[in-house]
């Protein structure tokens, strides 16, 4: 995961160093923003049967909704770091649980809770592909809208869980421990200013990958007929803001 923050410094100093600075008086280079939106969670394991009968319930993620506070900063006109801090609220559960002794296959909830997570990420402004480059709010920018597109680093860190009575009595988990679980993902966003003020309303899709780390490991009793196993959280990123400019 060290790796990661360096690759991530190492471009945000070399297209620094590209991008022209000028003085660009009046420009706001702070901005701290409030967001809500969702996860759509892409990863899921199995729990495989003891016993070998038909029977693998997917432990799928129900929902994931997140809300979250940032603060980022304009490195130079069109480069943006941007640090934020996010709680997501998790369900998931499982559509293939077999009922014992008659053999049926029902939907289950397995458990509930919440995540924290940190998020750096390098944001590049396509208004670097231009001759002259200049911060998004600032007298000199011709448009009020700003497209970039952007690529993250993330530590996640399972805060609480909360197993159901589904879930213990059908697939006999005895416990969920947390960890820990470092991503990297990529993605685009667009904001707008409204009108001649130091606001501005945002939208971001991303996509994240975990790197390395379990965060969550489903423990299950000797009498279970499954096997426990590990959850992922990885997938599309959904986010809309509101920004204040400074």
């Amino acid at each position: 995961m060290q790796q990661l923050p360096l690759a991530l410094v190492a471009l945000l100093l070399l297209i620094g160093q590209a991008a022209q600075a000028g003085d660009h008086p009046g420009a706001k280079r702070f901005a701290l923003s409030v967001r809500a939106g969702a996860f759509d969670e892409q990863g899921s394991d199995v729990m495989r049967r003891k016993d070998g009968e038909p029977g693998n319930p997917i432990i799928g993620w129900m929902g994931s909704e997140q809300v979250a506070g940032a603060l980022a900063y304009d490195v130079r006109p069109g480069l943006t770091v941007d640090l934020s801090y996010v709680r997501l609220d998790y369900d998931f559960g499982s559509d293939l649980a077999m009922t014992e002794p008659d053999g049926e296959f029902v939907s289950t909830q397995i458990a509930t809770g919440s995540m924290e997570e940190y998020r750096l990420t390098v944001m590049l402004d396509i208004e670097l592909l231009g001759d002259h480059p200049t911060y998004y709010v600032s007298p000199q920018r011709k448009t009020r809208g700003r497209f970039a597109v952007f690529a993250s680093a993330a530590i996640t860190k399972a805060r609480d869980v909360d197993v159901a009575d589904a879930g213990r009595q059908l697939l006999g988990i005895e416990g969920i421990d947390m960890g820990r679980q470092s991503s990297a993902g990529f993605g685009a966003r667009m904001d707008y200013r409204l009108g001649r003020s130091a606001c501005t309303i945002g939208a971001e899709v991303g996509w994240m990958w975990r790197l390395n780390g379990d965060l969550f490991t489903v423990n299950t009793t000797p009498d279970s007929p499954y096997s426990g196993t590990t959850v992922e959280h990885e997938g599309l990123n959904f986010l809309i803001d509101l920004s204040y400019h400074f």
